[in-house]
């Protein structure tokens, strides 16, 4: 196992990897939208055409706000196909709290507001892992939650307060309503292997980096979060550069992401 971590940090030394790609290269992505007639929204991502990789499910429930009057709000869940442990349980954790955080919370639940105070929807956001060797999930859920929010459809609702008894009512109206997410920002995960910097790992090369930088960028190529994993460090000039690469990387996702083929490559 020694030995092999020891190619793989040689060839990022060397500026190769073990596939051909570049150090600043993705795998080929595929995203299928609405690929779930029965989910609000809904989209699944291959990796190289292989099998589904993560497939993403939203559905909507017309409840009580939570904790702001004028705002909805959505729940995240997470599974990875594997058998349960501890470990396992603790990564999913960090997974979903590193979506919400970089991702999700810059969703504008004040669409999602029917009643102000009384009636507003919640988005549940499942999100299933079909393997349990995977690698930059952090990235590939962004991906695959961005374009089932993207194309989720919201019921046309009118809420009704009766002046006489103070009850609230929901009438169903015709057609859909888009769910915004113009501002929600993708995730650019940028290793750090060595001396090297490298974007979209494998499994293999996950186990060798001493860093990763989990970068927001929104469309108008403004990072909007970063949560570092592991206990590398990182020099200042190599912070800069990796904030230079995520945003490169999220301005080719953003151009394709319509497209349902994603391959960047940062020059």
């Amino acid at each position: 196992m020694q030995s092999e971590k020891k190619f793989i940090r040689d060839g990022f030394f060397q500026g190769c990897r073990c596939d051909g790609r570049g150090l600043l290269s993705s795998r080929p992505l595929h995203l299928t939208p609405n690929v779930n007639a029965l989910a609000a929204g809904s989209a699944q991502l291959n990796i190289e055409l292989e099998a589904p990789h993560i497939i993403c499910g939203c559905k909507l429930e017309l409840t009580y706000p939570r904790t702001e009057p004028n705002c909805g709000f959505f729940e995240l869940s997470i599974e990875i196909a594997s058998k349960s442990s501890p470990v396992l349980r603790e990564r999913v954790q960090q997974v979903k709290e590193m979506v919400e955080k970089l991702i999700l919370n810059h969703l504008d639940v004040s669409q999602l507001c029917v009643i102000p105070g009384r009636k507003c929807w919640c988005i549940y956001i499942d999100v299933e892992v079909l393997k349990g060797n995977c690698s930059n999930i952090v990235e590939h859920i962004g991906y695959t939650v961005l374009t089932a929010l993207g194309n989720t459809r919201i019921p046309r609702v009118k809420g009704i307060i009766n002046a006489n008894t103070l009850e609230d009512t929901v009438e169903l109206l015709e057609g859909w309503a888009s769910l915004e997410v113009g501002e929600v920002p993708l995730v650019i995960s940028v290793a750090k292997v060595g001396e090297a910097l490298a974007l979209d790992l494998t499994l293999e090369e996950e186990t060798t980096a001493d860093t990763t930088l989990h970068v927001a960028v929104n469309r108008n190529h403004q990072v909007c979060g970063i949560v570092k994993e592991n206990s590398g460090g990182l020099k200042l000039e190599e912070v800069s550069r990796v904030l230079d690469m995520a945003k490169s990387a999220a301005k080719l996702v953003f151009g394709s992401l319509a497209e349902g083929s994603i391959k960047y490559k940062v020059t």
